[in-house]
């Protein structure tokens, strides 16, 4: 589990699916599309989440952190 303090931006270099679940077992899905980006906002206070690749191969990924 872990947590973003920064909006950010993730770039996925080819496509998968992500599993995100909060530490509340909130759970959502992010489809990820090759050469897309994505604006994620910063997370929620006091709140953290873990990231699951649940497709068949391995996912690659950018993610930068705006400060």
């Amino acid at each position: 589990m872990h947590r973003h303090d920064y909006d950010r931006v993730l770039v996925a270099f080819n496509e998968g699916v992500l599993k995100i679940k909060n530490d509340n077992g909130k759970v959502h899905y992010l489809k990820l599309v090759k050469d897309a980006a994505y604006f994620l906002k910063k997370d929620v206070p006091n709140e953290l989440h873990s990231d699951e690749n649940i497709t068949n191969h391995p996912i690659n990924v950018l993610v930068v952190e705006l400060k």
